[in-house]
């Protein structure tokens, strides 16, 4: 997914099952779960996430206990997985990428490996895998002089909307986006849209909008997409969105529906 490590991909799986569990497992019942790695790398993932854990909850709220003979235990108490996927699948380096293109939809290649300390041909095979997660949307990331993002401008928001919501939830989550404005502004569309400002549809909101005033901040524009022949919201661009034409604000609400972030009733053809 989105051109992850395996590694990262299999410690949110690890963890997604100890999850299900109510009792004490072995690691091999783990290990038989995951079915594309041996039991030795399991124990592995288990002792850097046991790490990962104690570094980011405190023991009432998470603790994984480790034995070797009663096996493996998750012991989880009213808080969620979100800071230990944050971490895990931030560390990959197609996380860098995707932060890279986010804010200037292309880079140059040689400071990105130098400052990420990776090989141009370990960029070139991460970016190999991320396209073909692309290829079904017609996006595509080219690797030159330049890291560059290529396809359609509506699929690019969307991709890095997605991305940004998989990996930490949250706007606040992100720690290179200023979110304030954006919260602010998420705050005046939900009052807009009669939508109930509760924090977490103002988070995703925001999260929204920082995507598409991103996007309009490097001068990428929609392509012509004729919502309004099958999408018709009749409530017009507000104007405190300075930098949204017509079509993203018509984009931009078609997207919170679709995701089922608003209710409200557009005439649809």
């Amino acid at each position: 997914m989105f051109g992850l490590s395996k590694e990262m991909l299999l410690k949110r799986q690890i963890m997604l099952f100890l999850d299900k569990q109510t009792e004490s497992v072995p690691s091999q019942a783990v290990t038989n779960d995951v079915q594309s790695v041996t039991n030795q790398t399991i124990r592995k993932y288990l002792q850097e996430l046991q790490v990962s854990i104690e570094k980011l909850y405190s023991s009432e709220k998470m603790e994984l206990q480790i034995n070797r003979r009663s096996g493996i235990e998750l012991i989880r108490r009213d808080t969620n997985f979100d800071a230990l996927f944050e971490e895990i699948l931030s560390q990959d380096i197609i996380y860098a990428v995707f932060q890279k293109l986010i804010l200037s939809r292309s880079f140059f290649t040689k400071p990105f490996c130098e400052e990420q300390d990776v090989s141009l041909s370990k960029l070139r095979r991460k970016i190999n895998n991320l396209n073909h997660f692309l290829n079904p949307f017609g996006l595509y990331v080219t690797v030159g002089k330049k890291v560059t993002m290529n396809g359609e401008e509506s699929h690019i928001r969307f991709l890095f909307f997605s991305f940004l919501y998989f990996i930490h939830r949250r706007l606040t989550s992100i720690p290179w986006v200023n979110e304030k404005k954006y919260l602010d502004l998420a705050e005046q569309v939900c009052y807009l849209l009669y939508i109930e400002p509760r924090c977490s549809k103002v988070e995703m909101i925001g999260l929204w909008l920082f995507v598409n005033m991103q996007a309009h901040k490097e001068n990428r524009l929609l392509e012509t997409l004729s919502l309004q022949e099958y999408f018709l919201i009749e409530i017009p661009r507000p104007n405190f969105l300075t930098s949204f034409e017509d079509e993203d604000w018509q984009f931009f609400i078609a997207v919170l529906y679709a995701t089922d972030l608003i209710d409200i009733d557009p005439n649809i053809n």
